[in-house]
């Protein structure tokens, strides 16, 4: 039954009556000790529960920061790892800059000792003729 805002629950007596129970009534009948210690419950319930939100939170942080400092340390070591690479990949331009050269040299001293060569051949044909 309902009569509006005011819930009612059916209570039954020892002789078995139904007679309907008004919980807005009950509280009203609390003693002002009972009203503080339904506080005081209430208050230490709600603390503990702040508690162990805090407690989570605080273990949530500390692998966050885990995470973090991880992350920075990965940074570090990619960015050392980046470095060697660019030092290598400019060495090996080093070297194939030298081996261009190096050959190139190369084929010029092959051509010029062609040429002496094919001068040789044609004076040493003149000669014979």
């Amino acid at each position: 039954e309902d009569d509006g805002g005011t819930q009612y629950h059916h209570d039954h007596d020892d002789d078995g009556d139904s007679r309907p129970v008004d919980y807005d009534d009950c509280v009203q009948t609390l003693t002002h000790a009972e009203m503080l210690h339904l506080r005081n419950a209430m208050y230490s319930y709600e603390k503990q529960r702040v508690m162990t939100m805090m407690e989570n939170l605080s273990h949530q942080m500390q692998a966050f920061h885990e995470v973090l400092e991880e992350n920075d340390a990965l940074k570090t070591e990619l960015g050392r790892v980046k470095k060697e690479r660019d030092n290598e990949v400019s060495d090996l331009q080093k070297t194939l800059i030298d081996m261009k050269l190096t050959l190139a040299q190369c084929q010029s001293r092959e051509d010029h000792t062609r040429l002496i060569t094919g001068r040789l051949e044609m004076d040493l044909k003149k000669a014979n003729d």
